[in-house]
This record gives C-alpha cells, structure tokens and sequence, in this order.
C-alpha cells in the first residue's frame, strides 16, 4: 500500500461474556506522495508506521469504546513540494 509493505493481524478472543480484541498494523516504506488524501506531488519522502490497539468489551460498541493502544510513526527524507519558506514569515 503506497508503495510500502502494509502487514495486519488481528485476534479475537472469548472471555466469559465479554471479547477480547487485540491488533497491530504496521506500514513499511510507504510513499508519502502517495497518501490518498495530500494533494499532487506536495509530498515527498517515506513513511513506517506502528499501531497497536487493544479492548475488552461485551458488545462492539462496548469494543470501540473501549479501545486503548499505541502508536508510532518515522518520516524519513520528509518535504512538502512547492512550499515557499518566505510564506511563513
């Protein structure tokens, strides 16, 4: 995905009447230029990215709200195309 290696794993476990839900997601390598959301070339550079989430609950509802975790992001070579640094001033 963008141009990176985008891995997932998710599990779901009974626990009496309740859920347990635990996730990780990670992208690799991925081309900020090709973010679905930033516009044409404004972007350059890569992108790894680390989520890890955790819940409990007994309804999905009750898992949403419940949800906890960790995150971590690395922009390497990182540049906004076309910006003026006197734009700033």
């Amino acid at each position: 995905w963008m141009g990176g290696r985008l891995t997932g794993q998710a599990t779901l476990r009974r626990i009496e009447a309740a859920v347990s839900l635990s996730t990780r997601l990670a992208l690799e390598g991925g081309q900020l230029a090709r973010l679905p959301f930033a516009p044409p070339q404004a972007l350059a550079g890569t992108a790894s990215v680390q989520l890890d989430a955790s819940a409990l609950g007994d309804s999905p509802a009750a898992l949403v709200s419940a949800l906890a975790g960790t995150g971590r992001v690395e922009l390497r070579d990182g540049a906004v195309l076309g910006l003026q640094a006197g734009l700033l001033d």
